[in-house]
């Protein structure tokens, strides 16, 4: 089992062993990572990365990074992510929006 960080400045995430506390090798995100939300049912880790308006997908089992999902257009940055069954949510707190990533899609789909 692992539990992940955030690192702001240098665009990564990086997985911890919660057996012995010791950290693995970062994973690179995006532009400042700002959130993230784990998805169960992909064993997937989506990683909001607020500097490049993108969501990183990471395989939990190989720690590696999936191609970052475009979440909207500058100055729209995604701050916060939910993640259920259906999809990741991509929510945007400087233009009031949610972009639904679906778990097999590339394409953003805006919320009405």
């Amino acid at each position: 089992m692992r539990a992940y960080t955030l690192n702001w400045l240098s665009g990564t995430v990086t997985p911890i062993a919660t057996t012995t506390d010791r950290p693995g090798r970062p994973v690179r995100t995006g532009a400042f990572p700002v959130a993230f939300a784990f998805s169960p049912r992909a064993g997937t880790l989506y990683v909001a990365n607020f500097g490049s308006n993108t969501v990183t997908p990471i395989d939990t089992a190989t720690n590696r990074a999936g191609r970052p999902r475009p979440t909207g257009y500058a100055p729209d940055a995604p701050d916060a992510l939910a993640a259920t069954a259906s999809g990741v949510y991509a929510v945007d707190g400087n233009s009031d929006t949610v972009t639904r990533l679906g778990t097999g899609q590339r394409t953003p789909r805006p919320s009405p």
